[in-house]
C-alpha cells in the first residue's frame, strides 16, 4: 500500500518534481561555481578590494528594484491562468522591464560619478550597471518556461553562462587583471540575454504588443511594485551600514555570511517557484497550511546541514581570513524558517489579490465582466416562463426541451408538458407512448425518452427529491455537464458554469482566445476561463447573461458589438477579429443512410410499428422495413423523400403496398406483429418527422 501511495504521489505530481528536481541540481551546480568564483575573487582582490567588490554588487541590486515593475509575482500568475495571451503579456512585460533598466542604468551611472568618491567602487559601478539593461528584461522568457513547468532549457542556459563566468574569472586570475572582473557580470548578462532571445524565437515566440493587456500588467505589476522595492531595500540596506561604520573589510565578512544564507533562500525559493504555478494558483490547490509544512521542513533541513558544515565550507572557499563570516551565518540559519513561510503567503495573496495598494478598475480585474453582465441581465433578461421559477424539475425539462430547439419554438411546447407533467412523479408514472406525444413536434425523441428515465431514476434513487448537487444532477438518464450546470446554478446557487456553445463564443471573442472549441480538451479549457469572469454570487443569473447575451447579441454570425455590455473588454473587438473567433477545425462529416419502407394499407387503414431503443428514432412508430414475397405484386408506387438529422443525411424510400382482401391485411399484422390504425387514430402516436409528412400527403391533399 505504501509503495502506492508512492507511485500514486509521483505520478500526480510529476512535473512538480521533475521541476524542482532540474531546477534543485542546477542549483548544486550552481552553488559549487559559483563559490569557486567568488572563492578565486577574493583570493585576488583581497579582504579590502573584495569587499568594495561586494558593495558596488550591493548597490546595483539596490538600484535593480526601479525594472521589478511587472516582476515573476506577476508574470507567472497571469502566464498560468491566461496561457492564450502569452505572446501579449510577455511583449507588455518585456518593454515596461527594458524602460525601467534604463531608468535603472541611468541612475547608477549619476551615483557612480557624482556621489561615489572611492576610484575602485566607481569603476566597478559602472562597469556593473551594464548588467541592468540585459538581466531583468530578458528573463520574462525564463518565466515563461516557469510558468510552464518546463524550465530545462533555461537551467541549461543558465549553467553554461556560469561556466562562462567561469572561464572569464580563471582568466582573471591568471593575468591578474581585476578589469575582467569588474566587467565579468556584463560579459555574462549580455549572452545570456542573447541565449534566451534565440530559444523564444525558435518556440516560436513573436512580438504582439497589445495595450490593453499591456495595461494590465502594468497595473497588476504596479500595485507590488513599491512593496518589491521596500522588500529588497530592507534586505539590501545592512550592507551600506556596515560599510559606513565598519569599514570594507567587515563588510566582506558579512558579505561572504551572507552570501551563505542566500544559497538557502534561493533553494527555498525554487521550490515555491516550482509549486506554485500547480499547488498555490493552479488546478491542483492545496490548503496554505500543508504547503508551509512541507516548505518548512525543507528549512529545517537546510538549517541542521548549515550548523553542521558552515566552518568547513567557508575556510575551505575563502581561507582562514574568513572564519568570522562562518559565525555570523551560522547565527542567521533561523532566518530560514521565516523565508518559508512568507515565500508561500506571498504567492497565495497574490493569487486572491488580496495585497495592499491593488487597483480594481476595468482591466485589472477580470471579474469585473462577470459584474457587467450581471447589471445587465437584471435590466435586460428575455421574458421567458422558466424564469419565473426555480424549481429544479421545471429547469430540468425547460433545459432538454432547449436542446436543438429555438426558445421561440419551445416556448409553447414547454408550457404544455409542465401542464400535462407538473412533477417528477407525474412524468415517472406516465406511459412513454403519452410522454412521446407530448413531445411531438420537437424532434430528436430520445430526450423524451431520457427524460422518462431520468424521472424514474430521481424517484428511485432520491427518493422524489430531485438531486441538488451538480455531480448529482450529471448521474441522471441523458443529463449532460450544461444541463446540470445550468439546473444546479439557477436552482441551487452552485457556482458551475454552464458551458455550451454560446460560452465557447463570447469567452472565444472577449479573451481573443483562438483555443479550437471542437477540441476534446474545449471543455475543460473554457470553464477555466469562466472561472475568471463568474461571479461568486448569482452564479445562475450569470449563466443565462452568457446565454441572452450569445443568442441576441454576440452571434456567430453579424454580432451587434455596438450594443454589447462587454465591448471595452473584448479583446477581438478591440483587435477587429471579431469574426474571427471561434475557432473550429474539426469538422464532423455527415453520414449518408438509406432507409426502406412498405406503407401496407387496406382502406383507410395502414400497418406500424415501435421502434426499439437501437439507432434513431427511439420509442417512434414508422412503417414495416420489409415485407413477404406475397406482397410484393401489390406494391403500386415508389417514393422517395430526404432528410437531414445532425450528422446524418437520410434517403428515405417508401413503397406503398394496398391490399384488398381485409383478412389478408389483417393475418398479416398479426403474424408480423404490427398494428393497425388509420390517420385519425395515428395523430395518438409519434412519428419520425418524413413518416408523418408522407401520411399527411396521403390523407390531406
Amino acid at each position: 500500500m505504501r509503495l502506492g501511495q508512492i507511485v500514486a504521489f509521483c505520478r500526480e505530481y510529476a512535473a512538480i518534481i521533475t521541476n524542482v528536481s532540474i531546477l534543485l541540481f542546477e542549483k548544486m551546480v550552481t552553488i559549487g561555481l559559483v563559490f569557486f568564483c567568488e572563492g578565486v575573487i577574493s583570493h585576488l582582490l583581497g579582504v579590502s578590494l573584495y569587499g568594495k567588490w561586494l558593495y558596488s554588487l550591493n548597490a546595483v541590486i539596490l538600484l535593480s528594484s526601479v525594472t521589478l515593475i511587472a516582476g515573476s509575482e506577476v508574470v507567472v500568475p497571469a502566464l498560468v491562468q491566461h496561457p492564450h495571451l502569452r505572446w501579449k503579456i510577455l511583449s507588455s512585460v518585456f518593454v515596461f522591464r527594458l524602460l525601467f533598466a534604463l531608468v535603472a542604468l541611468l541612475v547608477t551611472l549619476v551615483y557612480a560619478n557624482f556621489i561615489v568618491a572611492d576610484q575602485d567602487v566607481r569603476l566597478m559601478l559602472m562597469l556593473l550597471a551594464l548588467a541592468l539593461i540585459f538581466n531583468e528584461p530578458f528573463s520574462v522568457i525564463a518565466n515563461y518556461y516557469q510558468a510552464t513547468t518546463n524550465i530545462g532549457i533555461v537551467v541549461a542556459i543558465r549553467l553554461a553562462i556560469l561556466l562562462l563566468r567561469v572561464l572569464l574569472v580563471s582568466l582573471a586570475f591568471i593575468l591578474s587583471s581585476y578589469f575582467i572582473i569588474y566587467s565579468s557580470r556584463a560579459i555574462e548578462a549580455l549572452f545570456l540575454a542573447m541565449s534566451l532571445s534565440c530559444v523564444i524565437y525558435f518556440r516560436g515566440g513573436i512580438w504582439d504588443w497589445h495595450k490593453k493587456v499591456a495595461v494590465v500588467m502594468l497595473s497588476r505589476g504596479g500595485a507590488l511594485w513599491v512593496p518589491l522595492m521596500l522588500m529588497l531595500i530592507y534586505m539590501r540596506i545592512d550592507r551600506f551600514f556596515i560599510e559606513h561604520y565598519l569599514g570594507y573589510e567587515q563588510l566582506a565578512m558579512y558579505g561572504v555570511a551572507s552570501q551563505m544564507l542566500e544559497q538557502g533562500v534561493l533553494v527555498l525559493g525554487i521550490v515555491v517557484q516550482s509549486i506554485a504555478p500547480m499547488m498555490l494558483y493552479g488546478r491542483r490547490v492545496k490548503k496554505i497550511h500543508t504547503v508551509c509544512l512541507g516548505l518548512l521542513l525543507v528549512a529545517c533541513i537546510l538549517q541542521l546541514m548549515g550548523w553542521l558544515w558552515l566552518h568547513k565550507i567557508v575556510y575551505f572557499i575563502f581561507g582562514k581570513d574568513y572564519e568570522l563570516a562562518a559565525e555570523l551565518a551560522i547565527m542567521m540559519l533561523p532566518a530560514l524558517s521565516f523565508f518559508a513561510v512568507d515565500s508561500v503567503l506571498m504567492q497565495r495573496l497574490y493569487r486572491d489579490k488580496k495585497y495592499f495598494l491593488i487597483k480594481k478598475n476595468k482591466y485589472t480585474d477580470f471579474l469585473n465582466i462577470g459584474l457587467k453582465l450581471l447589471k445587465w441581465y437584471d435590466l435586460n433578461a428575455r421574458d421567458l416562463p422558466w424564469r419565473k421559477t426555480k424549481n429544479p424539475y421545471h429547469i430540468w425539462v425547460c433545459e432538454i426541451v432547449l436542446q436543438q430547439t429555438r426558445v421561440e419554438q419551445g416556448k409553447n411546447h414547454y408550457l404544455n408538458f409542465v401542464e400535462r407533467f407538473p412533477t417528477v412523479e407525474s412524468l415517472s408514472s406516465a406511459e412513454i407512448d403519452e410522454v412521446l406525444l407530448y413531445w411531438k413536434g420537437l424532434g430528436y425523441y430520445s430526450r423524451a425518452i431520457n427524460l422518462h428515465k431520468a424521472a424514474q431514476q430521481v424517484m428511485e434513487d432520491f427518493g422524489g427529491a430531485f438531486p441538488s448537487e451538480f455531480s448529482e444532477i450529471l448521474k441522471l438518464k441523458g443529463v449532460g455537464k450544461y444541463t446540470a450546470a445550468a439546473v444546479s446554478s439557477i436552482c441551487f446557487d452552485e457556482k458551475v458554469p454552464a458551458i455550451d456553445g454560446n460560452f465557447y463564443r463570447v469567452l472565444s471573442r472577449v479573451f481573443a482566445d483562438d483555443f479550437d472549441v471542437s477540441s476534446p480538451k474545449a471543455y475543460a479549457y473554457f470553464y477555466e476561463l469562466a472561472l475568471l469572469i463568474m461571479p461568486e454570487e448569482n452564479p445562475g443569473n450569470f449563466n443565462q447573461a452568457i446565454m441572452d447575451l450569445g443568442s441576441e447579441i454576440c452571434k456567430p454570425k453579424n454580432p451587434q458589438c455596438e450594443i454589447c455590455p462587454i465591448q471595452e473588454n473584448c479583446l477581438a473587438y478591440e483587435t477587429g477579429k471579431v469574426l474571427d473567433f471561434p475557432v473550429k477545425s474539426k469538422k464532423v462529416k455527415a453520414v449518408d443512410l438509406k432507409l426502406h419502407y412498405y406503407y401496407i394499407m387496406y382502406e383507410d387503414k395502414f400497418l406500424i410499428k415501435q421502434r426499439d431503443d437501437s439507432f434513431i428514432w427511439k420509442k417512434l412508430y414508422d412503417f414495416p422495413e420489409s415485407i413477404s414475397q406475397e406482397l410484393e405484386d401489390f406494391i403500386v408506387e415508389e417514393k422517395t423523400v430526404h432528410h437531414k438529422l445532425t450528422h446524418k443525411n437520410l434517403e428515405i424510400s417508401i413503397s406503398k403496398v394496398i391490399l384488398q382482401d381485409k383478412k389478408v391485411f389483417e393475418n398479416y399484422a398479426q403474424k408480423h406483429q404490427l398494428q393497425i390504425t388509420d390517420y385519425e387514430n395515428s395523430h395518438q402516436k409519434s412519428f419520425p418527422k418524413p413518416l408523418e409528412n408522407y401520411l399527411k400527403k396521403t390523407f390531406e391533399d
